[in-house]
């Protein structure tokens, strides 16, 4: 009997589930997701995708090949799309919310695609735009400038140049062109946009890293060009061993939630933002403190925008003064508005304490859920949806795992209207947060006593696997 009961539990759930999954074949290879208004989007090798957000019903598809990036303007009620153009070459350009073109396109440039960039939409001088993160941009207009954040105006999708609305754009020291940053993920918080990333050396991992810019104070004077963007390493401890390489983060409650793994297991840190800026000024001060055997000299970034211009500052520890009253806002702590013509590449990392550790998983993505800053989402590289109640600070327990049907491998994982979005490289799933089968107290009016017992019973068992 017992072995019946899930059984049919199993052909419940999967009837049920199979009504929430959209093949994605149409799209093609390394897909990318986007979830807006009533409607979701899929992109990939082959197309763009529109799908009715509720009923997963395609609306429309369009051939374009290699969409990396779709984003919307929410002012313009318009879609962002970047996609490849061949031989290395990539564009972004304008799209109605019916995938019809607008003649607005961005200037080309070419992109490391064997990475997958990052792409942030945020408000950047005053303007909505696009930050644009891959361990390689270059741009066609300025070709000796090989990038790895590159900026857009969403308006017009011109690259922001050096002049009055100058944001920022970030470039690789060129006589250390093996070493690669790859992009993770990325968030505007209050005034400033920042970037999760890990280092590599001669595709040798070597450290994570949190960097940050600010989002407006970006302007070319008769002072300079006035940068912000500096980081600093990350370390998340657990049990004598320091997970040191990051799978994603986001921002949730006041506090930056981050996944590291090493090769078996994963973790989950939070880091209190205060706490971050208040490390981030330390490690600046430390960085340009005066009478140094060896100068300040950054491993990977050169120096922006004009390789002419020197730091001719440094800071005296004693009292926290500059020896150049020019530059002396840089020992502030939001660091915006420096004339520096220098990215601060902090070495003494931040390590903090795992509130939640998985054994033979790997945790590859994290999402919140809308308006609830005590539940974290979390999928792994097993095709486990795991819920997560942060009962404080320090502690995360789960509530429910859930093992998605078909491909485990999991591209990305979103969440809107209490609705997660799973996108893996063969489907789109839905699951709803509020779900019986993804509640284990069974308090949704919806499914009967009956069949939410047989429910709960074979999520159980399936728990009980993992135990």
């Amino acid at each position: 009997m017992k072995s019946e009961i899930y059984i049919f539990a199993w052909l419940f759930i999967s009837i049920t589930f199979s009504r929430n999954v959209y093949d994605i074949h149409k799209v093609g290879h390394r897909p990318v997701l986007s979830v807006e208004g009533d409607n979701v989007y899929v992109g990939g090798e082959l197309g763009l995708v529109k799908l009715d957000k509720k009923s997963f019903e395609e609306l429309k598809f369009i051939s374009v090949q290699n969409v990396w990036a779709v984003l919307v303007d929410d002012d313009a009620n318009l879609l962002i799309v970047c996609s490849s153009l061949g031989d290395g070459k990539s564009q972004c350009h304008k799209m109605t919310l019916n995938l019809k073109e607008k003649d607005i396109t961005s200037e080309q440039f070419m992109i490391d695609l064997n990475t997958p960039p990052l792409s942030i939409k945020c408000r950047l001088s005053d303007e909505i735009g696009i930050v644009i993160a891959a361990p390689y941009i270059k741009s066609f207009t300025n070709r000796k400038d090989s990038k790895t954040i590159y900026s857009l105006q969403i308006r017009s999708l011109d690259e922001f140049m050096y002049s009055s609305n100058t944001v920022y754009q970030l470039g690789y020291n060129e006589n250390l062109n093996r070493s690669q940053m790859t992009y993770i993920a990325g968030f505007e918080h209050e005034q400033f946009v920042y970037f999760l990333y890990n280092v590599y050396l001669n595709d040798k991992f070597i450290e994570a890293k949190l960097g940050k810019m600010c989002a407006s104070h970006h302007t070319y004077s008769s002072t300079g060009f006035r940068t912000s963007y500096e980081d600093i390493p990350l370390v998340c401890y657990h049990e004598h061993v320091n997970y040191t390489k990051i799978e994603d983060g986001l921002v949730l409650n006041g506090k930056m939630v981050a996944a590291f793994s090493n090769m078996e297991s994963s973790v989950i840190c939070s880091f209190s933002i205060k706490e971050l800026a208040k490390r981030f000024l330390d490690s600046r001060i430390n960085i340009l403190r005066c009478n140094q055997k060896t100068g300040w000299k950054n491993r990977s970034f050169k120096p922006d925008p004009f390789s002419a211009w020197q730091p001719k500052t440094c800071i005296h520890l004693n009292n926290n003064t500059c020896a150049e009253s020019m530059v002396c806002n840089v020992i502030k702590g939001d660091f915006c508005n420096t004339v520096l013509y220098y990215t601060i590449e902090g070495v003494d990392p931040i390590v903090s304490s795992a509130v939640y550790k998985t054994t033979r998983r790997v945790l590859r993505h994290l999402t919140k859920v809308d308006s609830n800053d005590r539940v974290l989402i979390a999928a792994t590289n097993s095709g486990h949806i795991i819920k997560l109640n942060i009962s404080s600070s320090y502690s995360y327990t789960v509530d429910v795992e859930y093992e998605i049907t078909g491909s485990h491998n999991i591209v990305d994982l979103q969440t809107r209207n209490r609705t997660i979005y799973i996108l893996t490289d063969t489907e789109l799933q839905r699951l709803d947060v509020d779900d019986w089968f993804f509640d284990n107290d069974c308090s949704i009016p919806e499914p009967s006593i009956y069949i939410c017992t047989i429910a709960l019973l074979y999520i159980r068992s399936v728990l009980g696997e993992f135990v």
